[in-house]
């Protein structure tokens, strides 16, 4: 009788954990106040699973402080996809769930920099982290201390975007360039 009840207790917490799902990343992100000294503080909770569909526009100095959370990119292009703001990343692990189309884990647009550091970034079909061309002056990407693997890229930067450092990443099992790629835009 003991068994059968440590049973059905382990059956429905399977069944409750997988309906359960992820908590979307977005909307830990607006929900987000300032803090640490950036106007967005973003400080995730590892037992938590996230969709990685986050899209940061326009939003200033933002803080992401992964706490070694997986971060799933599922139906999204990008994990993570930055335009116009100021993003540091660190602490997260990224990992892309879904293999249907390109995927990028990290992707910083126009307008955009910031700091990633400390992140685990694993089977982004496309890049791990991509660096997208800017006609604007802005500080840059520093991008040190990652782990990067199972991607086409590595790291991907446009001609006259690179990073400004780019420094003791791990990067391997990568099917195109085992490191970083600079691309004519």
């Amino acid at each position: 009788m003991k068994r059968v009840a440590v049973l059905l207790i382990a059956m429905t917490l399977i069944v409750w954990g997988q309906a359960y799902g992820y908590q979307s990343l977005q909307e830990v992100f607006d929900n987000a106040g300032p803090g640490n000294g950036y106007d967005k503080y973003v400080v995730l909770d590892p037992a938590i699973e996230y969709e990685g569909d986050l899209t940061i526009d326009n939003a200033g100095y933002v803080g992401i402080v992964g706490n070694g959370a997986n971060i799933y990119v599922i139906d999204a292009t990008s994990g993570i996809y930055i335009q116009d703001s100021q993003v540091d990343i660190s602490e997260c692990c990224i990992t892309v769930a879904n293999e249907q189309g390109l995927r990028v884990c990290i992707f910083y647009g126009v307008g955009s920099c910031g700091i990633v550091h400390n992140n685990t970034i694993v089977n982004g079909t496309y890049t791990g982290i991509r660096c997208k061309k800017d006609h604007q002056t802005d500080p840059g990407i520093t991008i040190y201390d990652n782990i990067i693997t199972d991607c086409l890229y590595g790291i991907l930067a446009d001609e006259y975007y690179l990073p400004v450092y780019v420094g003791y990443n791990i990067v391997f099992n990568s099917t195109k360039y085992d490191y970083a790629e600079k691309c004519d835009s």
